[in-house]
């Protein structure tokens, strides 16, 4: 279905401002696709971006979209959009003020649990690393950041025995297979970079790591992955804990909020698709029931899975 849309949000004076004077501006040649970003922030909030994954034709980039309204409708990792009138450089793509739209959203199937079937999903997940003075580096080794998603080591509660118990052993995370001649440890990788994790944004960071890890792979991401985590050395701008692409495959997580399972099951639960579990009149986070709701500091607890519309989804 293609909806045709001209929204009134943002003058092209300040979407221009938000725009680095430094950098190229290019305007929007092939269609990109939308993903919903909820960001965990600590002491309970949240706040949730539009980001589009671009054509290869015009950069390949994910960017973030300024100009639409929050409420907009789409499939997140599934609808096109696309603006002759939108522009962008290397970060943001600008929907300006007044002009034309277009989001065609795919034709989905009735929503289904997956029965008696089971799934493996390959995970990749990346420990951020940081070549420049004072730059960064995420603070487990390979082998403990492995032990913490998969208990390859014996660590008895992570990713992969959660989803394992939660689902019925119908859905499993393990780790994905090695890159040629990349040192990898069960399914963890150290990513290195030149630039500096210090001061900058969580999505800045990301993009490093991304970028190092493509050159690293050779080909576009997630490559033989079904899903990626990347773990972003402390000192990035406060306040943020994860986050991840709903219907995606990337999943980004704060230092050591990475080898936490609550944090790795909320957000791979947004990778699969799973909403966030609140309670009516309260924070869309409240149900504490469900991992879909709060995400808490702690290694192996708390030790609950989700609740009933959620599991029939698994």
């Amino acid at each position: 279905m293609k909806i045709v849309l001209t929204f009134l949000a943002l003058s092209c004076f300040g979407a221009k401002e938000s725009l680095a004077s430094n950098e190229s501006i290019k305007r929007m040649g092939s269609s990109c696709t939308l993903e919903r970003i909820p960001v965990q922030m600590l002491g309970g909030g949240i706040y949730e971006d539009h980001q589009c994954v671009m054509d290869i034709a015009d950069g390949g980039g994910i960017l973030n979209v300024e100009g639409l309204p929050d409420e907009v409708e789409y499939v997140s990792a599934k609808s096109k959009f696309y603006s002759g009138d939108a522009y962008f450089n290397s970060t943001t793509l600008i929907v300006p003020e007044g002009v034309d739209y277009d989001i065609e959203d795919p034709v989905l199937e009735p929503e289904q649990n997956i029965g008696s079937a089971r799934v493996t999903n390959s995970v990749l997940v990346v420990r951020g690393e940081s070549t420049a003075d004072g730059g960064g580096v995420v603070g487990v080794t390979l082998a403990e950041l492995s032990d913490s998603v998969f208990g390859t080591a014996g660590d008895p509660i992570n990713l992969r025995t959660q989803y394992m118990a939660c689902s019925y052993e119908k859905i499993e995370f393990k780790p994905g297979p090695p890159m040629d001649g990349v040192d990898a440890v069960n399914g963890a990788v150290t990513v290195t970079t030149p630039s500096s994790f210090s001061g900058v944004s969580n999505y800045v960071g990301e993009s490093y790591l991304r970028a190092a890890l493509q050159t690293m792979m050779g080909r576009s991401l997630p490559g033989d992955y079904d899903q990626i985590m990347f773990c972003i050395p402390p000192g990035t701008s406060a306040g943020w804990i994860a986050y991840a692409s709903v219907n995606g495959w990337r999943s980004v997580y704060n230092n050591l909020w990475c080898t936490y399972v609550s944090s790795q099951m909320h957000e791979i639960g947004h990778n699969i698709g799973l909403a966030h579990s609140g309670i009516t009149g309260s924070s869309e986070y409240a149900d504490q029931s469900d991992m879909m709701g709060y995400s808490y500091s702690q290694d192996d607890s708390p030790v609950m899975c989700f609740n009933a519309p959620k599991n029939y989804q698994l």
